[in-house]
């Protein structure tokens, strides 16, 4: 029901800042500029949620790291009524689905560097 992906709202003050998003083995899977959404998968394998850092930098600014971690998707449990043993132990599995991400949204306040 949630799908195999994730939206990750990032902001930051002021605006305008470089944000680079990576997995738990340190690839680069998103970068973009705030304000801006980042559409990270659930999954990084089978049973096994995805892990993020999102970096947040601007040039006078000191940079910022934000962990991004997996939860339990609460549909999940829907899928023992409607989909039974397939949905719970196959197709949520396989797409990530059972998963979550939180935070679901960022603001990373910048502070001046010195």
């Amino acid at each position: 029901m949630s799908g195999p992906r994730k939206n990750i709202t990032i902001n930051s003050n002021p605006p305008g800042a470089h944000v680079s998003v990576a997995d738990k083995k340190g690839r680069e899977v998103a970068a973009l500029t705030t304000p801006c959404v980042a559409n990270l998968k659930r999954s990084a394998g089978f049973f096994v949620g995805a892990s993020y850092v999102a970096t947040v930098e601007k040039p006078g600014f000191q940079t910022q790291q934000f962990k991004i971690g997996p939860t339990a998707n609460p549909w999940t449990l829907g899928n023992i009524l409607i989909g039974g043993l397939v949905g719970i132990l196959i197709i949520d599995p396989a797409t990530g689905a059972m998963f979550g991400l939180t935070p679901t949204e960022i603001t990373a306040q910048l502070v001046p560097s010195r």
